[in-house]
C-alpha cells in the first residue's frame, strides 16, 4: 500500500488527494448561464486561468479568464475598457460564472512567446511595437507592472500584442512591488519607469547576439537600478 501525502495550511492537515480534488474543481469551468461553450484549458498563472471558448452567440472563439472573486475579475476589465490599441488585447465581454466568480472575455490572439530575434530588424520592429503599446497605456495612466515574454504575443504577420493587465496599477493609486523578479524594477514606489525597467530587460533579450553596443547601452539605461537613471 502506497503512503498518502498531506499538506499542512496553517493548522489544517489536508491530504494530498483532498488538494487535487479541490485543484481539479477551480479549473472545472462551470458557464451555464453565459452565451460560451466551454473549452480547453490554454493558460494558467498566479492571477487566474484562461480558457479557448466559443462564443455561441457570434460563432467564434475567444479566450475566457477567470480570476477569484467578482471584483477582481472586473478590475482587469476596467483596465482593458481604456486600452483600445493595436498592440494591447481587446476586451469583449465581462460578467460572472454561477460559481461568483468574474471573467473578462478578450480576443483568442494566435501566437508565440517573445523571443530573442536572429535577425536585428526583426527584433527592434518588434521592440518597438511593444513600445508604443506599453506607451499608450502610460498616456491613459495604466502601469502594467508585469511585462515578461510570457505576456507579450508575436504573429506570423508581424502582429505583437501585449496581454494580462491582471496587475495593472492606475496612476494615482498606491501600489507595491509586483510582477516576476527578472523582469522586476528594485524600487518600492510605482511609477511608469516600472514598466521601462522591464523594457530594457526585455529588449536586451530579444536582440541577436552580437548586437551593436549603443543598443546594448539602451537596454542598459532603461533597466538601470535607480528610476532617476532611466528613460524617463
Amino acid at each position: 500500500m502506497g503512503v498518502e501525502r498531506i499538506t499542512q495550511v496553517g493548522a489544517a492537515v489536508i491530504p494530498d488527494r483532498v488538494l487535487d480534488h479541490l485543484r481539479a474543481v477551480v479549473d472545472e469551468l462551470d458557464l451555464s448561464g453565459t452565451r460560451y461553450e466551454a473549452g480547453r484549458m490554454i493558460g494558467k498563472g498566479d492571477m487566474g486561468s484562461v480558457y479557448r471558448v466559443r462564443d455561441r452567440m457570434l460563432d467564434r472563439y475567444v479566450a475566457l479568464k477567470v480570476i477569484g472573486p467578482v471584483g477582481d475579475g472586473f478590475k482587469e476589465a476596467r483596465t482593458l475598457t481604456r486600452l483600445e490599441h493595436p498592440g494591447i488585447v481587446p476586451l469583449y465581454d465581462a460578467g460572472t460564472l454561477a460559481d461568483g466568480r468574474g471573467y473578462c472575455v478578450m480576443r483568442l490572439v494566435d501566437g508565440k512567446p517573445l523571443r530573442r530575434f536572429d535577425g536585428l530588424a526583426e527584433g527592434l520592429a518588434v521592440a518597438g511595437k511593444i513600445c508604443e503599446a506599453v506607451g499608450f497605456a502610460h498616456s491613459q495612466g495604466v502601469i502594467h507592472r508585469d511585462l515578461k515574454p510570457e505576456n507579450i504575443l508575436t504573429g506570423q504577420f508581424g502582429q505583437v500584442m501585449v496581454l494580462d493587465w491582471g496587475i495593472a496599477l492606475w496612476s494615482g493609486a498606491r501600489g507595491s512591488r509586483a510582477g516576476t523578479r527578472r523582469y522586476m524594477a528594485p524600487e518600492a514606489e510605482v511609477d511608469a519607469r516600472t514598466d521601462i525597467f522591464s523594457l530594457g530587460v526585455l529588449l536586451e533579450e530579444i536582440l541577436p547576439l552580437g548586437a551593436p553596443r549603443p543598443l546594448l547601452a539602451i537596454a542598459a539605461k532603461a533597466h538601470a537600478n535607480e528610476p532617476e537613471a532611466r528613460y524617463q
